[in-house]
């Protein structure tokens, strides 16, 4: 699934999935490595990139949030798969080589390791 939401949005999202899925995002990195994954807890990517609008959270701060005021849609627990970006100021409608392989073999560990049940 693909999707642009973030802070509560998210949290709602992923209330009608069980278990939550792993969310994947792009990383901007102070010395990137194009194509470097990176398994994080969310609290590892808070403040990585601003909110989208002023009134946005992050994906951190609004799992805090709901936690503490016992969301029930609130999941247990999420794993971030951040993936080094290069350049992220160019627009474009391809991503580079390293980044589409990294997405693909990405996508493969995660599919196959829920098909065998696996937590992730």
């Amino acid at each position: 699934m693909t999707s642009a939401r973030g802070g509560f949005e998210l949290i709602d999202l992923l209330d009608r999935l069980r278990p939550a899925p792993p969310i994947v995002d792009a990383l901007r990195h102070a010395e990137p490595s194009p194509g470097r994954v990176h398994r994080l807890a969310p609290h590892e990517v808070a403040g990585s990139a601003p909110p989208v609008g002023g009134h946005d959270l992050g994906l951190a701060r609004a799992l805090e949030l709901a936690r503490d005021a016992r969301h029930p849609r609130c999941p247990a627990s999420v794993t971030v798969f951040a993936i080094e970006a290069g350049d992220v100021t160019t627009f474009s409608e391809t991503m580079s080589p390293a980044v589409t392989a990294a997405i693909g073999g990405l996508a493969r560990e995660i599919h196959e390791a829920l098909a065998r049940g696996d937590a992730i």
